[in-house]
């Protein structure tokens, strides 16, 4: 996702809800790996452009809400 994310930001249109998913998806990454920072900006980054789009109750947004806070719960169990 490092390498797909500014690809993808090079032949998508700016906004398309297809980045937001794959911001999403580099942001789990990174907070498997313990990048919880960069993990939260990606995730959260994506969050809000979903419901920019789409809303608080469409089903991609609910779901990016869940990865990030998935995320803050791997952050608190790791001790950060």
């Amino acid at each position: 996702y490092e390498r797909l994310l500014p690809r993808a930001r090079e032949h998508l249109p700016e906004g398309h809800w297809h980045l937001a998913a794959i911001e999403a998806n580099y942001g789990v990454t990174l907070g498997r790996a313990g990048r919880y920072d960069e993990a939260e900006q990606h995730i959260g980054a994506a969050l809000a452009e979903l419901k920019r789009q789409f809303g608080d109750e469409d089903p991609r947004s609910k779901a990016i809400a869940k990865r990030l806070e998935d995320v803050r719960a791997a952050r608190r169990g790791a001790g950060g």
